[in-house]
């Protein structure tokens, strides 16, 4: 207690050294594990000084348990910053009930929750907890984190496994540790702090990139069945036996397949049938119960309830796949909106998603059976990353297709009126894709609601305010989007005394961090394209102007270019930004910025001075 005291004091000391207002601190983040007899335990102990509500938040605790992992002797104290207890929490003051959210259907997962609120700040909560596990594939995935954003000054972990207990060990130092061996027991300890990360910065690498962990795995587990991770092949075979057992279709489902592909002959024509059916015909509800966070329920599972996860409905696919003699490969990715790459010399358990790999003579399909989007579509979330795909004995690594310029351009046809008063009138046609065409599609069936606030404010900006649009029927496998959209604004053409400005629509070039502020590398994972055809019809009320030159600004990030011509009476500004995807280095940043912030001056100086006939 002596320690833990000090320890807060030194805190508040260097907070205040720091004019820091830290809304709370992680004191101690304390993990002791062991192994015995093939069973797992792990005694967790956390400290955490709050120091006003705000830091109430990682007073939030939240304790997870399921048939497999079993969790005992739940304590919990608050205390001031001298040691002294002020109260105990009670086991009845924790709320229990089942981890259900938003996206999940059934998760044999409970979770016990206390949400601490004291009267005065500072205060200091405490508590503890045990798991024991016997089916286990981690030993742990330690990160000693709270919340992104808050510090943590002291964690530790502590691993004692048998003599004869092969691991595996991957932390965020690369550093090796030498354990030491006490009556046969190899003992590990690590100690590790955090510094806590700023705010989210615009292109920033992936949060979970720049935070502390150890990673240990066994090579040889118990989940469902006896499997080892010595190698990939070794881990793949595992999953293989798995996934081969559960892909059994019940006889009435056979029928509804020749029906579906009744007078059809054609490969590809056969898989986009029974994609669509898939589509059709199920739907993704997270599902976990026993081993089923990491395994497939089977595929008759689907067929009966016309629902499943990631893993039951790729697993599903390939079995309607194998039925008409289709080789389909069950393939794991890390899916998100920053690419996170797998770390290949560590084999273990690292994806959070499943999609289906279809090999074929002249190219490959890469299909999400959760998706309703379109037939060999990936988007943003698994484009040009490293997967696994699971063979028998040959299981290995492969890239999914990266996403090009042509797939992911938005353009816009703009034709442009004033009236007297200077207001401007803009009937717009958009084609959307990549990113942008991916958001549509999801809120395409929304409720108004959502579609106006995403056409209203993600697609014009500059004071631009639309009045209607209208969204055109598109193919159920099209990669675009088209939105006719009427809008006004009154700061296309503005008035400076005797003179009349034309400011050009902008682009919407990205806005990014001045250098000094820039605190993390920069991460764009897929390109951005937006190209422009804007036409002004002013010359009824306007003289012909003098025309800017064509301006053109090229760097290894991309490109920007504006031109502008006269065209049947017509005024038409052709606009062209490309940014394509790169790391940068924070020590490069610089660079990076000088670029974005010239093309965004550039773009938004397009003006065009204007006289009246």
């Amino acid at each position: 207690m002596k320690k833990l005291t000090l320890l807060i004091l030194l805190t508040i000391t260097l907070t205040a050294n720091a004019q820091i207002q830290a809304d709370a601190f992680v004191l101690k983040y304390n993990t002791d594990i062991t192994i015995k007899n093939n069973k797992l335990t792990r005694s967790h102990f956390r400290s955490i000084l709050i120091n006003n509500k705000n830091g109430e938040k990682c007073g939030e605790i939240e304790i997870y348990s399921s048939p497999l992992k079993k969790v005992s002797n739940i304590k919990a104290s608050i205390s001031d910053i001298n040691g002294n207890e002020l109260r105990k929490i009670s086991s009845s003051e924790f709320k229990k009930h089942d981890a259900i959210d938003d996206q999940t259907f059934y998760n044999d997962m409970k979770v016990q929750e206390y949400a601490v609120h004291f009267s005065s700040y500072p205060y200091v909560l405490n508590y503890s907890y045990d798991e024991t596990e016997e089916q286990f594939m981690y030993i742990d995935y330690w990160m000693p984190v709270i919340l992104d954003y808050i510090p943590t000054t002291s964690a530790r972990l502590s691993l004692n496994v048998p003599l004869n207990y092969p691991i595996n060990i991957r932390t965020s130092r690369n550093e090796t540790v030498n354990p030491d061996t006490i009556d046969n027991t190899l003992m590990y300890k690590w100690n590790l702090e955090y510094e806590g990360l700023s705010k989210a910065e615009k292109f920033g690498v992936p949060l979970l990139s720049m935070m502390p962990y150890v990673k240990i795995v066994p090579l040889k587990f118990m989940y469902e069945e006896a499997g080892s991770m010595q190698s990939w092949k070794t881990y793949g075979n595992w999953e293989y036996n798995i996934i081969n057992k559960r892909q059994e279709l019940p006889l009435i489902e056979t029928f509804t397949l020749d029906k579906v592909l009744e007078n059809e002959n054609d490969s590809l024509q056969m898989i986009k049938k029974l994609y669509h059916y898939l589509q059709d015909h199920t739907r993704y509800i997270n599902i976990s119960e026993n081993t089923g966070g990491l395994i497939p329920h089977p595929a008759s599972y689907v067929c009966t309830n016309k629902y499943g996860d990631c893993k039951a409905l790729s697993n599903y696919f390939i079995s309607l796949l194998k039925y008409i003699g289709v080789k389909a490969v069950y393939t794991s990715v890390y899916a998100d909106h920053k690419i996170r790459k797998p770390y290949t010399s560590f084999p273990s358990q690292q994806f959070n998603h499943v999609i289906v790999c279809v090999p074929q003579r002249k190219d490959t399909i890469w299909l999400d059976c959760t998706s309703k989007l379109p037939f060999n579509y990936l988007g943003t979330f698994t484009q040009g990353r490293k997967v696994m795909l699971t063979e028998k004995d040959n299981t290995h690594f492969t890239s999914t297709p990266a996403l090009q310029l042509q797939n992911v351009e938005n353009h816009r046809d703009i034709n442009i009126t004033v009236d007297d008063d200077l207001q401007a009138s803009l009937e717009c046609n958009n084609t959307f894709r990549g990113e942008e065409f991916e958001d549509l599609a999801y809120i395409i069936n929304a409720g108004k609601d959502d579609k106006d606030m995403f056409i209203r404010n993600e697609i014009f900006r500059d004071e631009i305010e639309v009045s209607k649009y209208e969204v055109a029927p598109h193919h159920r496998d099209s990669t675009s989007i088209h939105i006719k959209i009427n809008a006004s604004s009154s700061n296309v053409f503005t008035r400076y005394g005797n003179d009349i400005v034309l400011k050009t629509v902008s682009l919407s070039i990205p806005r990014m961090e001045q250098p000094d502020i820039r605190k993390y590398d920069v991460q764009i994972d897929f390109p951005i394209f937006k190209t422009d055809v804007q036409t002004y019809f002013i010359f009824d009320k306007f003289k012909m102007p003098t025309l800017p030159e064509t301006q053109h600004i090229k760097s290894k990030y991309g490109e920007y270019q504006s031109s502008y011509k006269v065209v049947n009476n017509t005024l038409v500004v052709t606009k062209k930004f490309i940014l394509m995807p790169c790391y940068v280095p924070r020590k490069q940043y610089q660079d990076f910025y000088q670029f974005i912030s010239k093309v965004d001056e550039t773009d938004r100086g397009n003006c065009i001075a204007l006289s009246n006939k």
